[in-house]
Order: structure tokens, then C-alpha cells, then sequence
């Protein structure tokens, strides 16, 4: 079994897929990840 992503890491179901993201790309993106945006959006 995988470890759990670090606490600082943000995640989000995109397509029924749960995806995470480190946290420097969590505080690049947030405005886009607080407006659901896919993060091949951005």
C-alpha cells in the first residue's frame, strides 16, 4: 500500500480521478483550484 501524500499536499477528484498536488504547486494554483478549474487548465 502507497503512503499517504504529505499533509501540506492538496487533492482533488478531477474526471472521477483522485489526483494530489505538492505544496508549491497548492499555492501557485490556488485561485485556479478554488474555482475547480482541471489543472490542465492551468
Amino acid at each position: 500500500m502507497a503512503e499517504p501524500p504529505p499533509l501540506t499536499w492538496t487533492s482533488a477528484t478531477e474526471h472521477g480521478r483522485l489526483r494530489h498536488f505538492c505544496d508549491r504547486c497548492s499555492r501557485d494554483h490556488l485561485r485556479s483550484m478554488e474555482a475547480k478549474l482541471d489543472s490542465e487548465w492551468w
